[in-house]
């Protein structure tokens, strides 16, 4: 696989220094991660795996204005039952390193369109 130049993405949270909300100060959430999401929709095999047990997804849903919440989803099915806006950052282990990479639900969408399910996958 070739390397791509990581470009953070971010996202505004307001957030209070003590945790009141009268005072707001914009916090942003930066996930880093690879883009190069070809290989890794059809070579991870997260679409095979019934359960993602040691590699699970991250999913970053913002509930208002305050609040973000990260989920930890184990499956591409339950992923899918996220908005297509939800941002996602899923970990691929190698046998000598790791790499995580960062997508939105809508582009896991598109590549399933581009490439339907098969009799061996899950999702």
């Amino acid at each position: 696989m070739n390397k791509v130049k990581k470009e953070p993405r971010t996202f505004d949270i307001q957030r209070t220094p003590d945790g009141s909300r009268h005072f707001k100060r914009k916090i942003k959430v930066i996930t880093p991660g690879r883009r190069d999401l070809d290989d890794y929709f059809r070579q991870s095999g997260i679409r095979e795996t019934k359960k993602l047990n040691h590699t699970p997804f991250l999913v970053f849903v913002q509930e208002d204005d305050n609040t973000v919440r990260i989920d930890i989803v184990k499956n591409v099915k339950d992923l899918l039952k996220y908005p297509p806006t939800t941002r996602v950052m899923a970990q691929w282990t190698g046998m000598t390193r790791s790499d995580f990479f960062r997508f939105d639900v809508y582009e896991l969408i598109c590549h399933i369109r581009k490439f339907p399910k098969q009799d061996h996958q899950e999702a």
